[in-house]
C-alpha cells in the first residue's frame, strides 16, 4: 500500500474530469442541477467510500487483543492541516497503539469489525481509506499481533472498484479452515478465448501474512 494516495490519484484522473466537466456544466441546463448538487453533498461523498455489505461505524468492540473486550474509535487530529493524514484509530485500552488511517474531511474513515477471520481467537479490523476522487480503493484489514498493528493479508485482490462496493458482497469472511481467509475479488480482464474484456467477482482462499505496515 506504499504510495497510496499517488495510486488514488492515477486511478481516479478519469473520474475526477469528469467531475470537474459536469461541475462545469451546472447552470447551462437545468436537468443537471441536481446531479451537480449531488456531488458536492455529504451522501455523494459517502456512497464513493463505503462497502454496502460492511456495518461500518466510528466505534467497534471486540476481542482484539485475545484478552477481552475493547473498542476502537476513529479520531481526528484537528491540528494537522491535511485531512488525509489526522485520522487515527485509537482505543480505550492504551496497550493498543494508535494507528494512521487516510482519509477525508467530507467522508470520514470508519471501522469494520471482522470478527474472528483466521481463526486465531482475535477479532480483525476492516477499513476503507476515503479519497474525494477516483473509484479505486484498496480495503485494509488489520490485526494485532503482539499489541502491534499488523495486516492480515495484502495483495492486489483487495483493490476494489465501487461497482463491487455497492454489489452487496462482503470483502473478507473467514475461511474453510483455521489460518485461512475468503477473499470476494473483482477480476478485470480478457475471458478464456481472450475474445472480449470480463468483469465479474470470484473468490479466493487466502493464508495471512501478518505483514509490517510501513507505509
Amino acid at each position: 500500500m506504499k504510495n497510496f494516495p499517488f495510486k488514488i490519484w492515477s486511478k481516479g484522473l478519469t473520474f475526477y474530469l469528469v467531475c470537474v466537466m459536469a461541475l462545469a456544466g451546472c447552470g447551462n441546463k437545468v436537468k443537471d442541477a441536481s446531479y451537480c448538487a449531488d456531488l458536492g453533498s455529504p451522501e455523494f461523498w459517502r456512497k464513493i467510500n463505503t462497502v454496502d455489505a460492511h456495518n461500518e461505524q466510528d466505534t467497534i468492540i471486540g476481542n482484539f487483543t485475545g484478552n477481552g473486550q475493547d473498542s476502537l474509535f476513529v479520531v481526528c487530529d484537528t491540528t494537522k492541516e491535511e485531512a488525509d493524514g489526522c485520522f487515527y484509530i485509537q482505543s480505550n485500552n492504551k496497550e493498543i497503539p494508535r494507528l494512521n488511517l487516510i482519509g477525508i474531511y467530507n467522508a470520514p474513515p470508519k471501522l469494520v469489525n471482522e470478527g474472528d477471520l483466521d481463526g486465531n481467537g482475535t477479532c480483525e479490523v476492516g477499513y476503507l481509506p476515503t479519497w474525494n476522487n477516483s473509484q479505486w480503493r484498496y480495503y485494509c484489514i488489520f490485526t494485532l499481533v503482539n499489541y502491534q498493528w499488523r495486516y492480515l493479508v495484502n495483495g492486489e485482490y483487495l483493490d476494489t472498484p465501487e461497482w463491487f462496493r455497492h454489489s452487496g458482497v462482503e470483502i473478507a469472511e473467514k475461511g474453510p479452515r483455521k489460518g485461512q481467509v475468503l477473499i470476494h475479488y473483482v477480476y478485470e480482464g480478457p475471458n478464456e478465448s481472450c475474445t472480449m474484456r470480463m468483469a465479474e467477482i470470484r473468490d479466493t482462499i487466502v493464508i495471512p501474512t501478518y505483514s509490517e505496515i510501513d507505509d
